[in-house]
């Protein structure tokens, strides 16, 4: 289950919502496979995008995920009667994203109760922080047409680019060819017949008659909504700023309803600055970078995704060292002191590389895997410990380089303990009890690496006769024939 590398953050695509998350599987090169959310493989999930850096050196960057992002959660009801509701962004942004919702549904029940269409505008500006210098946003939703309709008695309203509004029952949107588009100002519709309208500026300017079939177009610098729904309604608006910090405010521009079959309150509720800059700066690290669309289920941060994940190490051939994916516990250990992963590796020549070239083909045909992950404070010589323990051996050194002694019979005899190179030497012996048998804790690969106990028992003793046991639990072991 790897961690969390950048901050997760959802997308609105239409009705639908997206979640954008990048994954740290660990320090590379790593080998990953068999990605899955929960038990499920990723690829089985509708609309699902991904890839994978094994973190090598020199690796590309990801394309999927390119940007740092820093997300404010908000829960804001954005009313007429509040004003304008202002938040900040953070430092060094150079895109601003918002999320408007209406979290219990979006609309109006007529007298038959059936659900009707509701129409909310959002005028959304920034300016740089303390300023007070404030422009509308650059990219705001534009009404695709209005004309006389006297059989249609759903209310309607027109803004244009100052918020100035008019409302009348017998006009609704319809799309149409050659539409007019209007400028800035304030407008009002006079003559207002089934037939038609004028329609004037506030300074008298006359806009035309506008008969059947005709259209205003009006620019819109917000968010405009126009929906019916019984669930949740979303609502996202992206635009490019110059790098910086700015303060963003939303207001309401068309009166808070009140009347019980009305439900159109809208809450401000994400504010997102993003940073053209790498989402994770680290180098050679595996990552898996996700874009997946939400549902009931998958709704926030994946804490279910997993995957396998299998080590590249160096590897002695007996003449050459080259990179190669193994579980061997031999180049685990090599790569401990030896890894590009540290911050000052040791050389390979530091190495006993023909000791740890016999030891994994010992491994090898006994069986012998390490297949652990870190996720704790640990000393390299820890590690290194850890390690030896599932190859059947223990840290030692020789000439002057890292090397292994393997638990095995000797034949040849490496040390001698005579007169003439010790003194004053004294021995201890201590007498304890030997366990009947060893009740071993380890990661069952067999049961999806969850935990498992296996009793070994010594020889002479079976389940009929073991009365002494002693708990081990034993890292980086996971088939249970190893342990």
């Amino acid at each position: 289950y790897p961690k969390s590398a950048a901050m997760p953050f959802p997308e609105i695509s239409g009705h639908d919502k997206y979640l954008w998350m990048v994954f740290e599987v660990g320090y590379g090169p790593l080998t990953i496979s068999d990605i899955r959310i929960g038990e499920t493989n990723i690829d089985d999930f509708g609309d699902v995008q991904y890839e994978v850096r094994e973190g090598l050196p020199g690796d590309a960057a990801l394309t999927l995920y390119t940007r740092d992002v820093i997300e404010e959660a908000l829960s804001i009801l954005v009313a007429n009667s509040a004003g304008w509701l202002t938040q900040t962004t953070a430092l060094e942004t150079d895109e601003i994203s918002i999320d408007v919702s209406a979290l219990s549904g979006f609309g109006r029940f007529d007298s038959q109760g059936n659900l009707k269409p509701e129409i909310v505008y959002i005028r959304v500006q920034y300016a740089p922080t303390g300023t007070g210098s404030w422009v509308d946003m650059p990219n705001g939703d534009t009404e695709t047409g209005t004309v006389i309709d006297a059989t249609n008695t759903n209310p309607v309203h027109i803004y244009t680019n100052t918020g100035g509004l008019f409302e009348d029952d017998m006009l609704t949107f319809q799309d149409v060819a050659g539409m007019t588009e209007l400028n800035s100002g304030t407008y009002q519709a006079v003559n207002v017949t089934s037939g038609g309208f004028d329609l004037l500026g506030v300074d008298g300017t006359a806009f035309g008659t506008f008969l059947p079939g005709n259209a205003l177009w009006v620019r819109q610098q917000g968010i405009f909504i126009q929906a019916r729904t019984t669930s949740v309604l979303r609502r996202s608006k992206s635009w490019a700023v110059s790098r910086g910090q700015y303060d963003v405010r939303l207001k309401r521009m068309d009166n808070d309803e009140t009347a019980a079959n009305i439900q159109d309150k809208i809450h401000w509720t994400a504010l997102r600055s993003f940073k053209n800059a790498p989402p994770v700066l680290a180098t050679e690290r595996a990552l898996i970078a996700v874009r997946i669309k939400a549902n009931e289920k998958l709704n926030g941060i994946l804490e279910e995704l997993n995957c396998l994940a299998q080590a590249k190490y160096m590897v002695y051939d007996g003449a050459t060292w080259s990179l190669e994916a193994s579980n061997s516990p031999s180049w685990a250990y090599v790569d401990t002191f030896a890894g590009s992963w540290r911050n000052k590796p040791l050389a390979l020549t530091r190495a006993d590389a023909a000791a740890f070239k016999i030891w994994a083909d010992n491994c090898a045909a006994a069986g012998r895997e390490f297949n652990f992950v870190l996720n704790d404070d640990r000393t390299i010589f820890e590690m290194l410990q850890v390690i030896a323990m599932a190859g059947r051996a223990s840290y030692g050194t020789k000439d002057d380089l890292y090397s292994i002694v393997e638990d095995k019979p000797q034949s040849v005899i490496v040390q001698h303990f005579t007169p003439m190179n010790s003194w004053d030497f004294e021995g201890e012996r201590s007498f304890y009890t030997i366990p009947h048998a060893l009740k071993i804790e380890f990661l069952n690969k067999d049961k999806n690496f969850l935990p498992d106990t296996r009793i070994v028992y010594d020889d002479g003793y079976s389940e009929a006769n073991a009365t002494e046991f002693e708990g081990l639990q034993w890292e980086g072991i996971v088939d249970p024939e190893q342990v």
